[in-house]
């Protein structure tokens, strides 16, 4: 099998990288191609971390990296210019125990997954560990054919991946909730400051993220509302409501009054833009008939975080737990910030509750009167 026969065309680098893992062609050939991009793609990550591995000496840094650019040699941690930096490279073979340690401490339990940005699980860390293990199991068995071939004293190669007992990669959700308590805490201010970029920019996921914000309805209900089941006059609209099993039950979610106005807006750009069929208040334009699935806002609230910059946890339940620790902190009881919520409380029959036009009305009085945000206007000096 020649090297590089199932290399896609767009990756990074090229077939002079193959060149430097010993044994490469034939280590490679014994795996299937669905299984070939999985076993190279990792093996080449390790070598350029091994050769292309810098550390800063700034004693304030220490930071170790890999240089991928050399026109640009400086710390991305501290911006040391190539002056404070030391190569610390070696070839895959001369690796020890303490370079593949360095290797999954620095690099592989601190990886992020590429489309979400959250840290990978722990079974992917051990994937690659067992890439490296059977690559360097392949190469003990070579070496030793070769250089123990009429020799009297026989030599030995170790393999230097340490086994799970030795050294074992931290779980991702411990990883997860570090960063969550390193981060800031939501506040109003990058509420609105959220609210007014999407306004300028992406229409409807400030619509979404206003019914997120107001509502506290899931994303998973919104993706779901239906135009029929939205009331402008008074407020507020139905939704088939999330629950342990299925989904099983209508719940209500109101909206404040001046919000009236861009859902308005929104609905009326959906009639020119999409046929009196449409059903959904977020139609999807690839599926006919159909609206968005909840991934698309997550992913596209993830790309914010990352646009803004901002410090704190921003998916579509952030905004849920932010107008209920809202509501809280304005000593609304807990029975009715449940409703609210459509989390049904032991002592309440809400389809009974709702139904009733006295209790839906006083639910509504509940909801403007505690209601925690100001109105929302945008402002061109928060762009």
């Amino acid at each position: 099998m020649e090297s590089g026969h199932y290399m896609s065309k767009d990756l990074k680098y090229g077939l002079e990288l193959d060149k430097k893992i010993p044994y490469f062609e034939n280590f490679i050939a014994r795996y299937s191609k669905s299984f070939y991009h999985h076993v190279r793609n990792k093996l080449i990550t390790y070598v350029l971390y091994l050769e292309e591995h810098y550390q800063c000496t700034n004693d304030k840094c220490g930071f170790t990296f890999i240089l991928y650019n050399k026109k640009e040699s400086s710390c991305p941690n501290c911006g040391s210019e190539d002056t404070h930096l030391i190569e610390l490279g070696k070839t895959i073979i001369e690796a020890d125990i303490d370079d593949v340690l360095d290797f999954f401490k620095n690099f592989i339990n601190k990886k992020r997954a590429p489309r979400t940005g959250r840290p990978i699980k722990k079974e992917t860390k051990h994937k690659w560990r067992n890439v490296l293990n059977i690559y360097y199991e392949y190469v003990k068995e070579i070496k030793e054919k070769k250089e123990n071939k009429d020799k009297a004293v026989k030599t030995i190669f170790i393999n230097p991946v340490p086994s799970h007992r030795l050294y074992d990669f931290d779980d991702r959700q411990d990883t997860i909730d570090e960063l969550e308590q390193e981060a800031d805490l939501m506040t109003y201010p990058i509420v609105e400051r959220i609210l007014n970029y999407l306004y300028f920019t992406r229409k409807r996921l400030f619509i979404i993220t206003s019914l997120l914000l107001y509502t506290g309805a899931r994303i998973s209900e919104i993706c779901r509302i239906k135009l029929k089941n939205i009331d402008t006059d008074d407020n507020y609209f139905y939704v088939r409501v999330k629950g342990k099993k299925t989904l099983k039950r209508m719940g209500v979610y109101f909206f404040p009054k001046f919000f009236i106005v861009y859902l308005n807006a929104w609905i009326k750009s959906l009639q020119l833009e999409y046929p009196p069929s449409n059903i959904y208040l977020f139609p999807s334009p690839y599926s006919k008939g159909n609206h968005i699935s909840p991934k698309t806002p997550r992913m596209h609230l993830r790309d914010l975080k990352n646009t803004l910059g901002l410090q704190c946890k921003i998916n579509p339940h952030a905004f849920r737990d932010f107008i209920n620790t809202e509501r809280f902190d304005k000593d609304m009881n807990k029975k009715y910030r449940e409703l609210l919520l459509n989390q049904t409380p032991k002592d309440v029959n809400v389809k009974n509750y709702l139904k009733k036009y006295k209790k839906r009305k006083e639910l509504q009085e509940k909801y403007n009167k505690t209601f925690p945000f100001p109105e929302f206007k945008p402002k061109i000096e928060l762009m």
